[in-house]
């Protein structure tokens, strides 16, 4: 790489000389390590927190059905996925849980996949290894 490029690769209170040592940092969770799903819903889960979604909430395995349905979510590898019973016009909490918790991922800097959004779909498929009656 030129000197130029390793300069703009770097944070702006970074200053080059010629012996500084470069450690490249991964901004992307890499799939298929044994820890990548594990770090990928940790980091989710505690933007999910910091959106108000509680762990009571939480549609897993390892937990037991809600006893109410209404804005829990669940996580799978690095999507999350909240369910309300809010009409899509609605400004209701469980709206602003979509908000904050838009704000809470985007403050963690990581990047969204517009293409796998589906807010305010009334029927959307999605896959988790969590099974339970409904």
């Amino acid at each position: 790489m030129a000197w130029k490029e390793l300069q703009r690769a770097c944070s702006q209170d970074v200053m080059l000389t010629r012996h500084s040592k470069l450690f490249p940092v991964c901004h992307t969770w890499p799939m298929g390590f044994a820890w990548s799903s594990f770090e990928a819903q940790s980091v989710l889960l505690g933007c999910c927190v910091n959106a108000g979604l509680t762990l009571d909430k939480n549609l897993s395995e390892d937990h037991d059905l809600p006893h109410y349905l209404r804005n829990t979510f669940a996580l799978a590898t690095d999507d999350v996925m909240v369910y309300t019973v809010a009409p899509s016009s609605s400004t209701t909490p469980s709206k602003q849980f979509l908000v904050r918790l838009d704000k809470s991922i985007a403050d963690r800097g990581i990047q969204p996949a517009p293409q796998k959004n589906a807010d305010d779909e009334h029927d959307a498929t999605a896959w988790t290894s969590w099974m339970g009656d409904v």
